[in-house]
């Protein structure tokens, strides 16, 4: 039993595991690059809403 972290895309699922006696592994470096990418936009979201959120009451957030 234990759990097998996937992520899915139009091509199908991609394993979120590392490959262990492989090298290189397609399907698990497809599936990092996309995990990471949602990571990113999620990022990009928060960073939106506290800015807007700063704005609204007044405290400034330089920009990194």
């Amino acid at each position: 039993m234990g759990s097998y972290p996937q992520i899915a895309d139009k091509r199908g699922t991609h394993d979120l595991y590392g490959p262990v006696s492989r090298m290189m592994c397609a399907s698990y470096d497809r599936a990092m690059v996309m995990f990471l990418t949602c990571v990113k936009v999620q990022i990009r979201a928060v960073s939106s809403l506290l800015a807007t959120y700063a704005t609204c009451v007044g405290i400034h957030i330089a920009d990194m």
